[in-house]
């Protein structure tokens, strides 16, 4: 019989999430190239994105998002507001604004409250390009992460 020891058990947790950040960190450079390459420029530049990146998976747990695929969607919402932002600093942030009550919404779990922003991207991007870009991105990171 095998035994599995719990700190071998730490151990694969650990290589599995750090594999999780290296796959959503090059979709970020895909989906996201300018952003990225400015922070990566910065003296420790990916040691720092990583660290933002488990900051905001911190910040997802606290909404009950639990699934690999609903991070990667979470990460990328929060990346667009910055790149909207960045463009347009008279927007502040309002495109996505409507996220933020459905992720606090504490009678939803995680995975509803990402499927139903999904939902909504969806619809938006029949009127809006930058929805349509969201839609783009989202379907990639379904791909990719399930």
């Amino acid at each position: 019989m095998l035994t599995i020891r719990q700190e071998q058990m730490e151990a694969l947790a650990a290589a599995n999430e750090q594999l999780f950040e290296r796959r959503l960190l090059a979709q970020l450079k895909i989906h996201f190239p300018q952003r990225v390459a400015t922070l990566l420029s910065q003296p420790d530049g990916e040691a720092k994105l990583l660290q933002w990146m488990r900051n905001r998976f911190a910040q997802a747990a606290t909404y009950g998002i639990e699934y690999e695929g609903d991070y990667a969607v979470f990460i990328m919402l929060i990346m667009e507001n910055q790149r909207l932002r960045a463009e347009n600093p008279m927007d502040n942030g309002k495109f996505l604004a409507w996220t933020r009550p459905l992720l606090e919404r504490e009678n939803s779990t995680g995975q509803v409250k990402i499927a139903l922003i999904e939902h909504r991207i969806e619809k938006q991007a029949q009127t809006d390009q930058r929805a349509a870009r969201l839609v783009f991105i989202i379907n990639a990171l379904r791909e990719e992460f399930g």
